[in-house]
């Protein structure tokens, strides 16, 4: 019984440490334009950190979850083409108790649609 407490504990503990502090993301330009003004952020969060990503390009971009409250929630990805100024913006994927549940979620845009990948 013992054994089975401690390995039961031992299993949460491993969960909650593998649960980021920051969402990380890579992202692929595929489409025909420029993208300007991409910023990613928890559905709690209301701070941005803008980048550009040129035709072609991947960058890495990585939101702090440090300060959302201990709640679910989605991200939220908005961006411009700048060659027609064309905005989007989509919702996608799921965080809990204000963690990040993927290691790593790949965004590709294209123009008309996103594509995304979860690591675990």
């Amino acid at each position: 019984m013992k054994k089975t407490k401690l390995l039961f504990f031992g299993l949460i503990i491993l969960l909650l440490a593998s649960c980021s502090g920051n969402a990380k993301f890579e992202i692929t330009n595929n489409s025909d334009f420029t993208i300007d003004s991409l910023c990613i952020k928890p559905s709690a969060d209301s701070k941005q950190e803008i980048i550009s990503i040129k035709k072609g390009e991947t960058k890495k971009y990585t939101t702090d979850m440090s300060k959302i409250p201990s709640s679910d929630g989605h991200y939220t990805i908005s961006y411009i083409f700048t060659e027609n100024n064309q905005s989007k913006i989509d919702s996608f994927g799921y965080y809990t108790s204000g963690r990040s549940m993927e290691k790593l979620t790949k965004i590709e845009i294209d123009n008309d649609s996103l594509y995304l990948d979860f690591e675990f």
